[in-house]
């Protein structure tokens, strides 16, 4: 699209993916990545409307069909890393695989496929955490043990060929459109940092060729880990560890992978402070979660936030308990306001980054409700047409994202789409 080379394709060629810069955090630094962010992605759009295209960002392609499943929109062709990656998952699962996405009509979303293309129709807000390595396994642990409390204000892709599914339907999604054991939740909490590098390193997940690898570049750059680093960005569990060499630092890194992105880039930025914040405030004041949790509570917690959002019971530290959403929720907003601030980040920037998902907690209302809503509506006054609600609800979150509008905020569907419409014809008309 002409944009600067942190937008690049991903898994299907109608799937982008944005990689932003490394950063400290401290004063400023989230509210200026936030703008940042913003400008960048306007400009995204700008460069999509010179080509007739608009960008969407959302954890689940509200426009999606089963077309899109095709191996024509794969990226890379034939040859390419995902190419290789269904072949491999052929090789194990057949030419063809049942996915089944449950709903809360007790019927679940059933469909075949033949390759990982399905893995395109989501979309990730994949946040990395560099910590020092003396905390690495602590922080490892309390991503595991929060991960529903983190999951649940953040769900938001509860739409599966127009059906209502899952209220983040992606984490079933994803992980039935590999082989069995290369995407989950955690083999369980650690004691040593190589632990769960070592548990990816286990031969029946390996894809011999998932990319190109070099014998004679991995001699010169011993210090990156090539193929252990190959080997491991195959792997997805939900809470991943990286071993990184930037700018010639080798570090230890988490990579937190279940909250998708949001139509809005400041609920994107307050899920990814949410998540930071939860974590290190935890670090700060608990230590080491994976002492007191229970790591059945720990998975039980994550696939209910998965189905249920903000309506899911959640563990969390105060209690060392189980507790409705709607309960913890000062508990979770202290911590993560807690984890900022030894992060460095002054009070008046917590509030503001932290400010739409504050009114989600306290509002009971997350993007996934949001959508489910307005789909039903769309699809009711539109006497059933499931495909021109998806396309209607569509151009409702567009406005979302080039306007900045939390979920928290938004006006009615229709009024968004009136929007829409309107800036359409005025750009005609110039």
């Amino acid at each position: 699209l002409g944009a600067e080379k942190s937008w690049v394709t991903e898994l299907a060629k109608y799937q982008i993916e944005h990689n932003s810069t490394p950063h400290e955090l401290g004063e400023g630094s989230l509210l200026r990545d936030r703008q940042f962010g913003l400008l960048q992605y306007r400009f995204l759009c700008q460069q999509a409307r010179a080509l007739g295209l608009s960008v969407l960002p959302t954890g689940g392609l509200i426009t999606a069909d089963r077309e899109h499943l095709s191996l024509n929109y794969l990226t890379g062709g034939a040859s390419g890393r995902y190419a290789r990656a269904t072949e491999h998952t052929r090789s194990l699962r057949g030419p063809k695989w049942a996915i089944a996405i449950p709903s809360p009509s007790g019927e679940p979303i059933s469909f075949e496929v033949d390759s990982v293309m399905s893995v395109g129709l989501t979309c990730s807000n994949q946040i990395h955490i560099q910590c020092d390595p003396l905390d690495f396994c602590a922080a490892y642990n309390n991503l595991i043990a929060l991960s529903g409390a983190l999951l649940a204000p953040c769900v938001g892709s509860p739409l599966v060929f127009g059906n209502v599914a899952q209220k983040e339907s992606r984490i079933s999604q994803y992980e039935q459109a590999w082989d069995q054991n290369r995407v989950f939740f955690s083999d369980g909490f650690i004691s040593h940092p190589a632990e769960p590098f070592q548990a990816n390193l286990d031969a029946s997940r390996f894809i011999p060729c998932f990319t190109e690898f070099n014998p004679e570049i991995a001699k010169t750059r011993k210090s990156d880990l090539l193929a252990l680093n190959i080997q491991n960005g195959s792997i997805h569990r939900w809470i991943r560890p990286v071993f990184g060499n930037f700018d010639r630092q080798p570090h230890l890194r988490l990579e937190y992978r279940p909250i998708p992105i949001s139509p809005s880039m400041s609920d994107t930025h307050a899920n990814k402070a949410y998540v930071i914040g939860v974590c290190m405030g935890a670090l700060s004041r608990y230590g080491d979660l994976g002492k007191s949790c229970d790591f059945g509570s720990a998975r039980e917690s994550f696939y209910d936030a998965a189905r249920s959002g903000m309506e899911s019971k959640v563990w969390t530290p105060a209690s060392s308990r189980r507790s409705h959403c709607g309960e913890v929720r000062e508990e979770l907003l202290e911590l993560a306001d807690h984890g900022l601030e030894a992060c460095g980040v002054d009070g008046q920037e917590r509030s503001a980054i932290l400010s739409p998902i504050r009114e989600r907690l306290l509002g009971q209302i997350t993007e996934a409700d949001w959508q489910i809503r307005s789909f039903l509506q769309l699809k009711e006054r539109l006497d059933g047409d499931i495909r021109e609600a998806q396309q209607l609800l569509a151009k409702a979150l567009i406005v979302c994202g080039e306007r900045d509008i939390c979920v928290s905020q938004r006006p009615s569907v229709e009024e968004l789409i009136q929007i829409f419409d309107s800036e359409l014809c005025d750009e005609a008309n110039r």
